[in-house]
């Protein structure tokens, strides 16, 4: 399986990018193994809507669908059967290592490296030999100031993605395996790339 995607992009809200980075991980095998654990913050969440305006602290962000995006991902989360929590793989934090650091020097979007690379490409060459794989990205922090909770809501909302590609790749039972990485980004800072995978090389 190979589906990459890109969350809409936000407004950073804290420094420790490694952190983030870590926390990306335990916020997604939290949201993993107990779907409905969200529930609460997407309440509130829809209680912060004036039109398609979300305000959240002291920011008000344009959402390009809305309340109707994250009454969705509440409906969802309602019958998400559980899944087990994804490893972290050092391979697969490298492969996302090197294409955030990357996108940090370009300032560029999407999930093509400045080389030419794709997502399977940057995995390959970290040793990762696997049947199903794929790569999340997201741009900025929308919901609040907890970074890894705030990107895996990103991931998990998926406004303006008509696919929900984030969410799939985060719920998908097939994936074992993942690697995140954070840096500064030129112009939606930071940037977040979530790799996936169902195998991990030894080293």
């Amino acid at each position: 399986m190979l589906f990459f995607a890109i969350a809409a992009p936000g407004l950073w809200a804290g420094p420790n990018l490694q952190q983030i980075s870590s926390d990306i991980v335990t916020r997604s095998n939290t949201l993993r193994t107990n779907p409905r654990s969200i529930s609460s913050a997407l309440r509130n969440l829809l209680s912060a809507f004036d039109g398609n305006i979300l305000t959240v602290g002291t920011r008000r962000i344009q959402m390009h669908e809305g309340a109707s995006a994250v009454q969705e991902a509440l409906d969802f989360v309602g019958q998400q059967a559980t899944a087990p929590p994804l490893q972290r793989c050092p391979a697969l934090e490298r492969s996302a290592t090197r294409h955030a650091r990357d996108q940090s020097s370009s300032g560029a979007l999407g999930h093509e490296g400045s080389d030419g690379s794709s997502p399977f490409d940057r995995m390959m060459r970290e040793g990762v030999r696997a049947s199903a794989l794929a790569e999340n990205i997201s741009y900025g922090i929308l919901f609040g100031d907890d970074g890894g909770l705030a990107i895996a809501l990103q991931f998990l909302i998926d406004d303006g993605v008509p696919e929900r590609g984030h969410r799939a790749n985060m719920f998908n039972q097939e994936f074992r395996f993942t690697g995140a990485a954070c840096a500064e980004h030129s112009r939606y800072s930071p940037v977040c790339v979530v790799d996936f995978s169902n195998a991990c090389p030894a080293n």
